[in-house]
């Protein structure tokens, strides 16, 4: 499986035994996206199996739950801890303190029913596929042998068509520091045996010391190579960043982003609030969780666009620019068709909207979040904020990205969403707001955004946008 006999793996996910190997695989480059097994405690390797071998039955049923009447202690996110009666899995980070089971186990669950469903289209789109799992230092019973490979058997079984390999990582003090040992059992299956537990007298026993095991992830491999080749093929995986989706849905906060969509792509779809200007995140989130508000009142012409009164957002009519920069007064025959139309308009976007998020199909919303005073903090709040009200809406699986500009939020900025479909992108800068389709943007950072996030989907330019107008 690893060494001179070099494959390439489609997909690489984690099988727990605990928050470390997922993140020890975030961190050497190996999964960037959330699966059923990540952030959770209790079962062994071979109840895992067995887990996925039943597509994940009784994984959290509310019936099973049992309150461990604890919390995980993290300030940062603080949760009460429920197990599993069922099958043992620990849940650590799902229930908030402050609320009741019964009054977040609806969200918790459609979380871990988004990320069942993204594992099992992962397995399925997948030739080649690689299991890792990292059992904690201070396992009482160490998973045997024989355990691990009747396992794997049955893996085989369920999935006859596939390739898939184990790594299993078994912690042996006895080994000194920095040093491995590989147990190739059969041909899809590595053990590496290692000390990898964080300090001997540490007080919390299932440490274990990070820095090393991304390193050991990152150097499995028998032939001298470049650090790059390393890291693309120590378990010979197939890194692949970009990601694709049959609805790229920009949400403002003004046009650049659909316009840098258009120029890179020379296409972008129709949206509710793609051609708007929403002044600050408080604004969208509202419309989102208030559709039915949005430009249903009053309306007040502040040219060359109308203002919605119930949101305070802003949005772009069809009159062509040349009207509204004219010295001579503009037609009120105009300006009511211009009126007439918005609504009209976006009437159907609002349909288009809802619709769009519930077909079954994979959705991409982008924001780009203008930060003036805010505190992280409350950045970081107004971003949880947004994406919960897009799940409220939204039944498609669905990822958030935000565009900050970089000198805006720390460099670990990205780590605080680990544990969601939401992205942080920086620009250098946005472009001036008064021309924000002129030449001064960021061009590369906005292509390094594109080339990460494409379209799985390609349209016919039909119309002409006011940027092409001369």
């Amino acid at each position: 499986m690893l060494g001179k006999c070099k494959k390439k793996y489609d997909f690489v996910f984690s099988l727990g035994e605990a928050c470390s190997s997922t993140q020890a695989l975030r961190d050497a480059n190996l999964q960037n996206r959330s699966f059923p097994f990540d952030w959770l405690y209790g079962s062994d390797f071979k109840g895992r199996i067995n887990i996925l071998l039943s597509e994940f039955n009784r994984f959290i049923d509310i019936d099973d739950l049992v309150d461990e009447n604890i919390n995980n202690g993290d300030l940062n996110n603080l949760c009460h801890i429920y197990s599993n009666k069922y099958n043992g899995i620990v849940f650590n980070h799902d229930f908030p303190e402050n609320e009741s089971l019964n009054t977040s186990y609806n969200k918790v669950l459609e979380k871990f029913q988004r990320r069942i469903n993204r594992l099992f289209n992962n397995i399925n789109c997948s030739k080649k596929i690689l299991f890792v799992y990292i059992e904690t230092p201070n396992i009482k019973i160490k998973t045997s042998n024989e355990d691990i490979l009747e396992s794997m058997k049955k893996i085989k079984n369920k999935y006859p068509d596939k390739e898939i390999d184990l790594l299993i990582f078994s912690n042996d003090k006895l080994i000194k520091k920095n040093k491995y040992i590989l147990e190739k059992l059969s041909e899809n299956i590595t053990k590496v045996r290692a000390n990898y537990k964080r300090h001997e007298h540490d007080k919390i026993p299932y440490r274990v010391k990070h820095k090393f095991l991304v390193k050991l992830l990152k150097n499995l491999c028998f032939e001298k190579i470049s650090m790059k080749e390393k890291i693309l093929n120590l378990f010979n995986f197939k890194k692949s960043n970009v990601k694709k989706y049959d609805h790229i849905i920009s949400l403002g906060y003004n046009c650049e982003v659909s316009y840098q969509f258009f120029k890179y792509y020379h296409f972008v779809e129709s949206s509710l609030f793609a051609w708007c200007n929403t002044i600050n995140i408080d604004n969208l989130i509202f419309a989102i969780n208030n559709l039915d508000k949005l430009i249903t009142g009053k309306l007040e012409n502040v040219k060359p666009m109308w203002k919605c009164f119930n949101t305070n957002i802003r949005f772009h009519g069809k009159a062509p620019m040349k009207i509204w920069t004219s010295n001579e007064p503009v037609n009120i025959e105009i300006i009511n068709e211009d009126r007439n139309e918005l609504i009209s308009r976006i009437s159907y976007l609002k349909e288009k909207f809802i619709k769009t998020s519930n077909d079954n199909k994979k959705n991409l919303y982008i924001f780009k979040y203008l930060v003036t005073t805010e505190k992280i903090e409350d950045i970081e709040k107004n971003i949880n904020d947004l994406y919960l009200s897009l799940n409220k809406i939204a039944k498609n699986e669905f990822d958030l990205l935000i565009i900050i500009e970089k000198q805006k939020i720390p460099t670990n900025f990205q780590e605080k969403f680990v544990d969601k479909n939401i992205f942080i992108r920086t620009v250098d800068f946005f472009a001036p707001e008064d021309d924000v389709t002129g030449k001064n943007f960021d061009k590369i950072g906005w292509k390094k955004i594109f080339d990460e996030f494409k379209p799985n989907f390609k349209l016919k330019k039909t119309k002409k946008f006011k940027f092409e107008e001369v």
